[in-house]
Order: C-alpha cells, then sequence, then structure tokens
C-alpha cells in the first residue's frame, strides 16, 4: 500500500540547479481562463475534509507577521481540485499522514500587495544599493505580477 511513498523516500533531493531549470519559462505561459475549470465554482476546502488556515490572513505568517491586504479567512479551491486533494489525503491517512493547506485560492489584491508593497520593501531593505530596475527584477524571482 505504501509503495509510492518508500520510493518517494528514497529518492533524493534534486538540486537547486535542477529545479531552477524546470521553471524557466513558466511566466511565458499563457493562462487559460476559457476552459470549463476556470468557471468551476470556489468551495471551502474544509467540505473535502481537508484542514488547514489561510496563512495570509493570520498575522503570525513569518516573515510578514501582519494580514496581508485582501487576504480571506477561508481556504477555497474549485470543486474539482478540492475532489483530487480529498483523494490524496485519503491515500496519506493510513501512513499517519494528513494535509493541511496554508494557502489556496488568493485573491488579486493579495499577490498585488506582495508583488507591489512587501517584496519591493523587502528587498530594498536587505539590499538598499540596488536599482528600480535590479529591485524589479528580484522581486519578479519570487512573486508574478497580479494579472487583470
Amino acid at each position: 500500500m505504501f509503495g509510492d511513498l518508500d520510493e518517494l523516500r528514497q529518492r533524493p533531493i534534486p538540486a537547486l540547479e535542477s529545479s531552477r531549470a524546470m521553471k524557466q519559462g513558466y511566466r511565458d505561459w499563457p493562462i487559460e481562463d476559457s476552459g470549463e475549470l476556470h468557471a468551476e465554482p470556489l468551495v471551502c476546502a474544509g467540505d473535502f475534509g481537508l484542514a488547514g488556515q489561510n496563512y495570509y490572513a493570520s498575522e503570525r505568517n513569518p516573515p510578514y507577521w501582519a494580514r496581508a491586504d485582501g487576504a480571506v479567512d477561508k481556504l477555497l479551491v474549485r470543486r474539482s481540485v478540492g475532489a483530487l486533494l480529498k483523494d490524496v489525503n485519503a491515500r496519506l491517512i493510513p501512513a499517519g499522514l494528513k494535509l493541511y493547506l496554508h494557502d489556496a485560492w488568493r485573491p488579486r489584491a493579495v499577490q498585488a500587495y506582495f508583488h507591489d508593497v512587501w517584496m519591493p520593501g523587502e528587498v530594498r531593505r536587505r539590499r538598499p544599493d540596488l536599482s528600480d530596475d535590479e529591485v524589479r527584477a528580484e522581486v519578479q524571482r519570487y512573486w508574478g505580477r497580479a494579472h487583470r
């Protein structure tokens, strides 16, 4: 029953460079917003027996230590995602594990806050020597711009 888990435990953690290589170009992929899944309603993750707390809606969320502007208390997921996560959770329970969600659907306001306010401020605090263009480039390494 735990064959998949045992195999994962034996697999070495890849070098950071290889995981970065896998991510190259991901921002060039268009966001598909015309498909049927895009229009799927959001539901509470708890409706699928999933535990968690929205990390950005809490004030106990290092390194931010403040509720993010626009954060919602509920963990919302698309119905199909909730069903998939419920299945994953069911596979973990016999191994004494379960999922705990820290983030789910994120309002654009939260994404904009981190991209436009928090991260540039943090980069400037740590690296006051960087130009505005260098700060923007560093922010882009970690946070995508909120679309629309």
